[in-house]
């Protein structure tokens, strides 16, 4: 099984495309997991918008700035692995 046991567990064919076997999902979970990943893309860009706006604010800026914006990322890594069940 690969690293991918939520894809592997929705596949519903293989065929030969000519040159080696392929496997399909349906495309109803093709779409799920496109909105997911629309999803956690809006999230990323409002969270680094966020974290622009605060290097924006007057100067000089505040001395733990640096240290909200990687704790902010790591949340947002965090969040992934978890959805990704890592």
């Amino acid at each position: 099984m690969s690293d991918t046991p939520r894809t592997d567990a929705n596949i519903c064919d293989h065929f030969w495309n000519g040159k080696e076997y392929v496997e399909a999902v349906t495309a109803d979970f093709a779409r799920e997991l496109e909105r997911e990943r629309d999803e956690a893309r809006d999230d990323t860009r409002v969270l680094l918008k966020e974290i622009f706006n605060l290097t924006q604010i007057g100067e000089p800026h505040p001395a733990d700035l640096p240290m909200k914006a990687l704790q902010a990322i790591a949340e947002i890594i965090d969040e992934q692995w978890k959805w990704q069940g890592k």
